[in-house]
């Protein structure tokens, strides 16, 4: 057997913390049906209590109750939101301890304490560039790999341009 088949093409040393998984999360992403309705019922509650103020209680009350209803529902909205960044970054697993991430010709593969995740080339939809990240998105859980585990920015540049082109070959 060639040896140089057995070796892997990139190997990365890193440890992901919850603050990687909130990072995740924070990426700019649609909202679902559920969102949107929550968000659109808030609101609607919001305008609804603004229209039973009475006028009667003059001018300058009437448009300061209008601002404060507002302004509490503004805050509950972001609130919301932010909670449900949160939990939605807590049900992400992460792996603990150590991870060891070995690119292949035809795979990735995640190596930590829990065991290996081998992934596809044809299972991984893009990689996500950030300034600290590379978000490997594959099926539901993402592999992600925070910018402490290269040595440079145009190392991190280069592994998240490999993936996207290795990908995108392998679904063609």
């Amino acid at each position: 057997m060639n040896e140089k088949a057995q070796v892997p093409i990139r190997k990365l040393a890193y440890e992901v913390t919850r603050a990687d998984a909130l990072a995740f999360t924070m990426l700019r992403h649609e909202l679902s049906w559920w969102d949107k309705l929550r968000l659109l019922v808030l609101i609607g509650v919001a305008g609804l209590l603004a229209g039973l103020v009475p006028h009667e209680i003059g001018p300058v009350w009437w448009w300061t109750s209008i601002a404060a209803i507002l302004g509490v529902a503004g805050i509950a909205a972001i609130a919301w939101t932010n909670l449900d960044v949160r939990r939605k970054a807590a049900s992400l697993p992460v792996p603990a301890g150590r991870v060891t991430l070995q690119q292949w010709d035809d795979h990735i593969s995640e190596h930590h304490a829990a065991g290996v995740r081998k992934v596809d080339y044809d299972r991984i939809s893009h990689a996500v560039l950030t300034q600290g990240y590379v978000f490997i998105r594959a099926e539901a859980v993402p592999i992600i790999v925070p910018r402490r585990a290269f040595e440079t920015m145009e190392d991190m540049q280069a592994f998240a341009a490999d993936i996207d082109e290795r990908s995108r070959r392998s679904a063609s």
